[in-house]
């Protein structure tokens, strides 16, 4: 699960990858995604990933956050120091 403020620009990367891949199952779970911590060093990729669905949100005076849940068949992690 990805974690954004509804603000982030992120947000619109997302639904367009996630619309794209509606379009046809032969591109459906075929993401890689890669998060990183620069401070530490530490780096996860997870493989063969599909989206579970589109985040519920709502329109409020404040900002909301959006869970992007994903679907991995691997993830691989490398953790680093401080």
């Amino acid at each position: 699960t990805i974690r954004l403020l509804k603000t982030s620009p992120m947000n619109a990367v997302l639904s367009a990858a996630y619309d794209f891949q509606q379009l046809s199952s032969a591109s459906w779970g075929q993401n890689l995604i890669t998060v990183n911590q620069s401070a530490a060093g530490d780096i996860h990729t997870a493989r063969q990933v599909a989206f579970k669905k589109r985040p519920d949100f709502k329109y409020a005076k404040d900002g909301d956050i959006m869970s992007w849940v994903f679907a991995a068949i691997k993830i691989d992690g490398l953790l680093g120091t401080y």
